[in-house]
C-alpha cells in the first residue's frame, strides 16, 4: 500500500526517516492532483516542495496513516491513499520536538503491535501444525 504525502513545506527532515513498518521515502514534486472524495471534485496541487511517500502492507495501513499524519503535521501536506485524500484527516502542526516525541511514541506503540502481531502468529502456527509421532510408535500405513 502506497500513501502520499503532499508537502508544501520541505520535507527534507525526512529523508532517512525510519517506521517500523513501512519504508519512508522523499521524492521532488511540483504538482499533483488528488481525488477529494467529501466534495466529489479532483483538485491540483500546485508548487508543492515535496513528497513522502510510505510503503506499507496494508494491514498496517491505519499506524501508516498515523505516519503520515505526523509528515503532514510537520510539512503543513496533505494526506492520500491511491490519488484519494483522506479528508478527516486534520493533521495538528508540529515544531521540531513535538514531531521528534510523536514519532518516537508512535514507533514504540508501533513495535508493540507487531511483536504482539508476531506473537500471535507463532501460536497459530503451534496451533495448526500436528505434532510429530511419538518416535517409539510404528507409523500405521494400512488405515
Amino acid at each position: 500500500m502506497e500513501i502520499v504525502v503532499a508537502c508544501r513545506e520541505s520535507p527534507a527532515r525526512f529523508v532517512g526517516a525510519v517506521a517500523p513498518i513501512a519504508t519512508v521515502a522523499v521524492h521532488s514534486a511540483s504538482s499533483l492532483q488528488f481525488w477529494y472524495p467529501l466534495s466529489r471534485t479532483s483538485r491540483f496541487h500546485r508548487e508543492l516542495a515535496g513528497l513522502v511517500v510510505l510503503h506499507c502492507d496494508p494491514r498496517w495501513a491505519d499506524l501508516g496513516i498515523e505516519y503520515a499524519t505526523l509528515v503532514a503535521g510537520a510539512c503543513d501536506g496533505t494526506v492520500a491513499i491511491d490519488g484519494e485524500v483522506l479528508e478527516e484527516i486534520d493533521p495538528d502542526v508540529l515544531d521540531e520536538r513535538e514531531l521528534a516525541l510523536a514519532w518516537r511514541a508512535l514507533d514504540v506503540r508501533t513495535r508493540v503491535v507487531v511483536d504482539a502481531h508476531e506473537r500471535a502468529m507463532l501460536a497459530l502456527e503451534a496451533l495448526v501444525t500436528p505434532p510429530p509421532p511419538p518416535p517409539d510408535r510404528p507409523i500405521d500405513r494400512a488405515g
